[in-house]
This record gives C-alpha cells, sequence and structure tokens, in this order.
C-alpha cells in the first residue's frame, strides 16, 4: 500500500500539524509556539513569519515540483479524503513522505495519483530582506548569480552583469518550478 492506512485515520488538524513538523525538521528547526492546525493561507503565513521561514503556496505539476529540491507540504488524496504530508525528498523516481510517526516511499506514478497538485515550501531564506536582482543590475550578488548558473549548466560563461542571457536562464527556472515568470532573480530563485 503506497499510503499508510493511519494517515487517514488522523484528523486534518493532526496530519497538517505532523506535516508541518516534518518540513520544520528538514530545515533542523524546531516548531515554534502552536503550529497551524489548518492549511489556511492566512495562518500559515503568520506561522512562517514569526518563525523565520519564507512561504510560497504553489500548484506545480510533479516536475516542477522536484525541481524546486525542497521539502514540502503536499496534499495527497485517498478516496473522498484529503491529507496533508511532508514530501522531505526524491531521488531518480523515488519519493520519500511523512505524516505521524510514518515514513514510507512511493515512486512517482504513485505519486502522481495521490497528489492533489497542491503544496506549500517553507524554507530558512539566509538573506530574507536582499533584494531582487534585476535586469541591467552590475554589482557582487549578479556575479554570485551568474557564478551559481554557470555551474548549473544554466548559462555559458560568468560575468558580472544581468543582462538577457541571465534574465532567460531565470525565466526558465521560475518556470520548471511553477513560480511566477518574470526573468527577476527574487527569494524564490536567489
Amino acid at each position: 500500500q503506497p499510503v499508510p492506512e493511519s494517515l487517514f485515520q488522523t484528523g486534518e488538524e493532526e496530519a497538517t500539524q505532523s506535516a508541518l513538523r516534518a518540513v520544520l525538521a528538514a530545515w533542523n528547526k524546531a516548531p515554534e509556539g502552536v503550529l497551524p492546525d489548518s492549511l489556511a493561507s492566512d495562518a500559515l503565513k503568520a506561522y512562517a513569519e514569526r518563525s523565520n521561514l519564507a512561504i510560497e503556496f504553489l500548484s506545480p505539476a510533479i516536475d516542477q515540483l522536484l525541481a524546486l529540491d525542497l521539502p514540502a507540504v503536499v496534499q495527497v488524496k485517498n478516496d473522498d479524503q484529503v491529507r496533508a504530508a511532508a514530501l522531505i525528498a526524491a531521488k531518480d523516481d523515488t519519493l520519500t513522505l511523512v505524516s505521524g510517526s510514518a515514513t514510507w516511499t512511493v515512486d512517482r506514478s504513485t505519486f502522481r495519483e495521490l497528489y492533489t497538485g497542491d503544496a506549500i515550501i517553507l524554507w530558512n531564506d539566509p538573506t530574507p530582506s536582499a533584494p531582487a536582482l534585476l535586469p541591467g543590475s552590475s554589482n557582487g550578488e549578479v556575479r554570485k548569480l551568474r557564478t551559481a548558473l554557470v555551474r548549473l549548466g544554466r548559462i555559458p560563461a560568468a560575468g558580472g552583469t544581468y543582462d538577457g542571457v541571465v534574465s532567460k536562464a531565470v525565466s526558465r527556472i521560475q518556470s520548471e518550478t511553477s513560480l511566477d515568470v518574470d526573468g527577476i532573480a527574487g527569494k524564490q530563485v536567489r
């Protein structure tokens, strides 16, 4: 069985809090205060802010979700029930999910059957107040971005200017990961 029965035997609130705890643990963070007991965006945004975490609510395709390569709270379904689970790892065609005390793995095709298409990404942004990098910019942060894009095979050469090549590479990354495509390297791309 791809999903532990215990996931759907627990209440939505318990499943949500368990998924959030697992994502926080993946970031080596202990829960701070009371965890939200629903996936309501206002409650989650407030919790993320109190915990110094960045948060994005996405509806990515599975390939986009896996391209993010970040722990995520995902919604999985079984018949008429939907529960939150933590997607904590993906290697090759195997995905690892956690909820409560259960950790289980599924292949991509099984996950496709379970996944509702909704994901919440919480992450520890090391520079939350850093400004977005814009086309035309030329500074040390742009050089770091270009160097990272070269390492990833996204652009052919490093340099110091945020030119059309960089903007196109950033746009491709945004598209591949279900982010709004604007070619600007904001907190989700940095």
